[in-house]
C-alpha cells in the first residue's frame, strides 16, 4: 500500500514542526560560524607552529583545538573571546545534535548579549543591512581571531 496524500501532509507537518523555518537560518549561521571559528584555529596553528602538518593526523576535536589555541594566548587581552567561543560551541552542539531545541533562542540570545556586553564593536554591521545580531556576533568573533593572528605576525 502506497502513501496517501494525508500521509504526505502528516510527514511534512512533522518535519516542519521539528525544523521551523525561522530556526533554520539561525541554525545554519551557527553551524557555519562554528566552522569559520575552527578554520581560524587551523590557520593560526599553520602560522605559529613550526610543523603544523603534524596536527592533521592528530584528528583534534573542536574542543581540543580551542584549548590549544587558548594556550598560545594566555593573557587576558582576549579573555572575553574564550567565553564567546565556548558559548558558540555549546550552541553548535545543541543545533548539531537535536532536530529542534527548546533552548535555542535562549542560548542564541545569551551568546549575542555576552558578545555585545564585552565588545566595543557591537555596532559593526554589514552593508547589506540584513545581518542581524547573531551574524554580527559571529563576525565579531572572526575579526578578533584575525587580530590574534596579526598579534603573532608583529
Amino acid at each position: 500500500m502506497g502513501l496517501t496524500e494525508k500521509d504526505l501532509r502528516d510527514a511534512h507537518s512533522q518535519v516542519a514542526a521539528m525544523v521551523p523555518q525561522d530556526y533554520e537560518l539561525d541554525a545554519m549561521a551557527v553551524l557555519k560560524g562554528h566552522l569559520v571559528t575552527e578554520q581560524n584555529f587551523e590557520i593560526f596553528f599553520e602560522h605559529v607552529l613550526p610543523g603544523p602538518k603534524a596536527l592533521e593526523k592528530a584528528r583534534l576535536t573542536f574542543h581540543q583545538k580551542f584549548h590549544l589555541y587558548k594556550a598560545f594566548n594566555p593573557d587576558n587581552k582576549h579573555g572575553w573571546l574564550w567565553g564567546a567561543i565556548n558559548k558558540l560551541n555549546n550552541l553548535r552542539n545543541d543545533v548539531g545534535h537535536n532536530l529542534k531545541s527548546d533552548d535555542f533562542k535562549i542560548k542564541k540570545d545569551e551568546l549575542v548579549n555576552f558578545i555585545y556586553d564585552q565588545n566595543p564593536w557591537k555596532g559593526l554591521n554589514s552593508d547589506d543591512g540584513n545581518w542581524g545580531d547573531l551574524r554580527n556576533s559571529l563576525n565579531i568573533i572572526h575579526i578578533h581571531q584575525i587580530h590574534i593572528k596579526k598579534d603573532y605576525s608583529a
